[in-house]
């Protein structure tokens, strides 16, 4: 959630609209209200701003044609445009009642929408591919976009292999919470319990599955002030 509120800044401060869906009834990223474009809590908005997202994808791909474009020009004249449902497993997961069509939609916009300048992106604490339309929906994203795993559960690791979605051979070492070097201590001695609180944590650390290293670390860093600075 952190990640994704840094994430939303940035398009703000760029120019880039974006629709969110914050399916956690808004708890996840409270500061979006107001500072986005538009804002929805629920499945049934998520769902609004998901055919939206087709919608304005359609017109714009009938508008280009007759314009004679083959690609999205930024600015010329629309802006780039960003439609992200957090927690999304809540709306793809196996018994939601918009799991179908939500999942079509996803692909459709992975496929079609980076050629007008319409992209999607999901959030999700999931640690079943089933909880997020299934393997077909992560494949479209690795294929077409990017696609960003911070700490995973081991189940979620097999069936990333299992279905064909990393290389084979490849082991992802699990992120721990924090950068605490691990050490054996008798349970007799006397341990100070604040340890594991004063080590620095590893939010925001992350693998880009997508990328051409797929092993390799990275991490989200704030870069500069969080309050508005003349000329920044």
């Amino acid at each position: 959630s952190r990640t994704l509120q840094m994430e939303l800044a940035a398009e703000k401060i760029n120019g880039i609209v974006s629709w969110l869906a914050d399916l956690k009834h808004g708890q996840s990223v409270p500061e979006a209200e107001d500072n986005v474009d538009w804002f929805g809590t629920t499945p049934e908005e998520a769902m609004l701003a998901l055919r939206s997202g087709a919608g304005v994808t359609n017109e714009r791909m009938a508008r280009y044609s007759a314009m004679g474009r083959t690609a999205f020009v930024l600015g010329r004249p629309d802006p780039l445009l960003h439609i992200r449902i957090e927690e999304a497993n809540r709306l793809l997961e196996k018994g939601s009642p918009y799991r179908e069509e939500a999942t079509f939609l996803i692909r459709e916009l992975g496929r079609t929408g980076r050629s007008v300048g319409v992209g999607v992106g999901l959030s999700a604490q999931a640690s079943h591919l089933e909880e997020l339309g299934g393997s077909d929906t992560l494949r479209a994203m690795l294929k077409e976009g990017e696609v960003t795993l911070l700490r995973w559960s081991s189940s979620m690791m097999r069936q990333l292999v299992a279905d064909g979605l990393l290389p084979a051979g490849v082991q992802l070492m699990p992120i721990p919470k924090t950068l605490r070097p691990a050490r054996l201590v008798s349970q007799f001695d006397d341990v100070d319990g604040d340890d594991e609180d004063d080590a620095e944590g590893t939010q925001g650390t992350a693998y880009i599955l997508s990328g051409p290293h797929p092993t390799a670390m990275m991490r989200h860093w704030r870069v500069g002030s969080i309050e508005p600075l003349e000329g920044m």
